[in-house]
């Protein structure tokens, strides 16, 4: 229907563990290569949640992108955020998605209660490191009645007015740190993480090369303006 009444050409499934059921996913994609849907999509999910076979059939029905939450390059952290995720976990999804021929986007977050600047250049590290296409950094943000507000509010880093929590790029709300970093500090390592990632030698000649269109051109020149302004 979205398709066909709508012309939609590409869908995006804002789900943060789209291959949960393993079984669900595997229904799905055979019914879009049933059918003849033909649409290109996209989704979100965790790297132990899927494996060569599943995306395979995910590429073959559309699936050009997969947005992973990597969250952290430290194992320490990983643990503390109970992601029940292992560094090793992390490579192997992004190898065997690459493999299947699928896009990778990598979510990361800094500035998580008690993490130290050390741990925080190893995420930044770790992101460079794996073959992503994308990477998105964030500033670890603590809404009420979540356990990481708990953890913060223990080391006594919410102030009044938590929603002034700074998330991801953008706005002009103020940095709440949650670490025992000031907040300027932390919006100094986010810009690094950003322009540390995207402006390295070997990713922009990547992202030359795929310039195919005046169309991709126009999309890079309008994701280089957002990253000029982190």
């Amino acid at each position: 229907m979205l398709k066909e009444k709508y012309n939609i050409r590409e869908l995006i499934f804002y789900d943060d563990s789209f291959t949960l059921d393993r079984e669900r996913i595997i229904k799905f994609c055979g019914l879009l290569i049933e059918k003849n849907i033909n649409i290109k999509w996209k989704c979100e999910t965790r790297v132990n949640l899927v494996d060569q076979d599943l995306l395979q059939l995910m590429k073959k029905a559309g699936c050009y992108l997969i947005g992973y939450g990597i969250e952290s390059g430290n194992q320490r952290i990983l643990n503390m955020l109970q992601k029940g995720i292992t560094l090793e976990n992390v490579k192997k999804a992004v190898e065997i998605t690459k493999k299947a021929g699928i896009e990778i986007l990598g979510y990361f977050m800094i500035g998580v209660p008690g993490e130290s600047e050390r741990e925080i250049k190893e995420t930044i590290e770790f992101a460079k490191s794996l073959d992503v296409d994308y990477a998105q950094f964030s500033i670890a943000t603590a809404f009420p009645e979540t356990e990481l507000y708990q953890m913060a509010k223990a080391r006594n880093k919410i102030p009044r007015g938590w929603e002034n929590a700074f998330y991801a790029l953008g706005g002009t709300k103020k940095i709440v740190s949650l670490c025992d970093l000031d907040s300027q500090t932390l919006q100094n390592y986010l810009r690094t993480a950003y322009r540390s990632f995207y402006f390295r030698p070997s990713y922009l000649k990547k992202k030359l090369l795929e310039i195919k269109s005046p169309k991709i051109l126009w999309r890079y020149l309008k994701g280089l303006k957002i990253l000029f302004g982190v």
